[in-house]
């Protein structure tokens, strides 16, 4: 029973033997590899196949389509979420590959009993009828407008983004049971561990959707950041700043309130990663008026992870790696320190958010956009290999060095060319009186990740609240692994109860 697993009982030096227990739980713990964070992400791929295959036959075959709408929340979890627990639980490569093998199976059947074929055209000169519907829809949306920039959701960066947060609320949790495999847990100083990935991942996206406002007012050059001042731009980050700084302060009481574990490696003695996300809003701004104003965030990121990496090159990083703690700024060094790593990643996802969030204007543009998404993918890969094989220097999340933050780009890009192809191929699937930008919500995207990417930030605070509150009552390491499997399958129900609320009351909390 778990109730002879709670910490109910336990003796002042009974909770701190165990707290000493936990903290070395998660202190050097063993490498993953590059090959394995990918083959765990690849499941957001396939998950989103069987999804999109399975909603576009259902909207082939009947527009309203009830029977997919009822009951549509539990298929998405099975089909999301389920997933990302067996991959993640290390349940073995053969029920992973079953499962994989399983969810294209899946698609495949879907499209060869549901989807029609392509439009023939029976005069080879004569344009393709989905470019004909496609153009004129979006010309009837612009008004006539091509300088008008139209964006509308996409479901694969919908898809994506949740997916990454999915991950990230369940392994926050996941890494403090005997269930979860050491190596896929946060390295201690080098390593690529899907955790290492999930912290970085979550701030590139953060990124992509960043540049929405700056592309709703105008070019960046012509964007308020231009010609204001910087004190201005400072207060004006405050107001999505505030409540992300206010998040981390909460947690820095609350943790050394409640005698809660903390790895210090990771972030510092008093830092922690709301601090991080809540410096963004404020040093982005900066970031594009005095680096690089002139249309291009994601030069202004490289840059900053150049200058970076030549920091840690002439010494910072043997201070990072140190012993030193003797005062404040020492204390807190990675936290501090791996800021700008995580401000350069952000950037750069901004850069790319600056080319998927436009509505392409054209068919051809439409088809043209995964070339360029798989130019920056290799680009991004080989840059990485370059670094990190060539020159030495090994991804570090502790760091967010220059190798870091490359390898998390590639790896989100890849993501994002792989479902951004689904995307294309399955809609174009779809016969020409279809294909418009009037397509029902259901069909865009998830609504069971749509409501999470609405308020992710409800969705994220809610699950480290879950998260403590289950390490506060129970001896998670003593928890054996069949009741753990059950207590994080509950977890990842419940966490998307708030969310779910929200979006179907259409409140977004931002």
């Amino acid at each position: 029973m778990l109730w002879s697993y709670t910490t109910w009982g336990m003796t002042p030096q009974e909770q701190q033997a165990y707290k000493v227990r936990k903290e070395a739980f998660v202190t050097n713990t063993p490498d993953s590899s590059v090959f394995e964070s990918q083959c765990i992400i690849i499941f957001t791929v396939l998950s989103y196949w069987a999804w999109k295959t399975l909603t576009a036959k259902a909207f082939h075959e009947d527009h309203g389509n009830p029977k997919y709408i009822r009951g549509g929340i539990i298929k998405e979890w099975l089909i999301f979420v389920a997933p990302v627990m067996v991959a993640m639980l290390g349940m073995g490569w053969k029920l992973r590959l079953t499962l994989a093998v399983g969810l294209a199976a899946w698609g495949i059947y879907n499209v060869k009993t549901g989807l029609p074929d392509k439009p023939i055209r029976h005069d080879k000169w004569a344009k393709d009828p989905r470019a004909v519907a496609y153009d004129s829809s979006m010309a009837d949306n612009g008004k006539g407008n091509s300088a008008v920039t139209r964006i509308s959701p996409k479901g694969y960066l919908t898809a994506s983004r949740a997916m990454l947060m999915v991950q990230t609320c369940f392994a926050i949790l996941a890494v403090d049971f005997n269930v979860f495999p050491r190596r896929l847990s946060k390295s201690e100083d080098y390593g690529n561990s899907i955790m290492d990935l999930g912290v970085g991942a979550f701030v590139f996206t953060a990124g992509l959707v960043g540049a929405k406002p700056l592309l709703r007012e105008g070019r960046y050059s012509n964007y308020s950041v231009a010609g204001s001042s910087a004190m201005w731009l400072v207060l004006r980050g405050l107001k999505t700043a505030a409540p992300l700084l206010g998040l981390g302060l909460i947690r820095l009481v609350t943790v050394e309130k409640t005698n809660y574990q903390k790895h210090v490696t990771e972030y510092g003695v008093h830092w922690n990663f709301f601090l991080t996300l809540g410096l963004l809003p404020l040093f982005v701004p900066l970031c594009l008026k005095y680096i690089m104003p002139f249309n291009q965030p994601r030069v202004a990121g490289y840059i900053v992870a150049s200058a970076y990496q030549l920091l840690l090159l002439g010494g910072l990083e043997d201070w990072i790696m140190g012993p030193d703690r003797s005062n404040l700024i020492a204390e807190n060094k990675e936290g501090l320190c791996s800021f700008l790593g995580y401000l350069a990643t952000y950037l750069i996802g901004m850069g790319l958010g600056k080319d998927l969030l436009p509505d392409p204007p054209t068919w051809e543009a439409r088809a043209d956009l995964p070339i360029g998404v798989l130019a920056e993918w290799v680009l991004t890969w080989q840059a990485y290999m370059i670094f990190e094989h060539i020159f030495g220097i090994k991804t570090s999340r502790r760091l967010a060095n220059l190798s870091y933050v490359l390898w998390v780009s590639w790896s989100v890009t890849v993501i994002l060319w792989f479902m951004l192809v689904i995307e294309n191929w399955v809609d174009g699937r779809l016969p020409p009186r279809l294909i418009n930008t009037y397509l029902p919500s259901w069909y865009r995207a998830p609504r069971l990740l749509d409501a999470v990417n609405q308020n992710g930030l409800v969705t994220f605070m809610f699950a480290n609240l879950l998260t403590g509150a289950i390490n506060l009552t129970l001896r998670t390491l003593d928890v054996p692994d069949s009741a753990a499997i059950v207590i994080l399958a509950v977890y990842m129900v419940a966490i998307f109860v708030p969310c779910t609320l929200l979006y179907y009351r259409g409140i977004r909390l931002k």
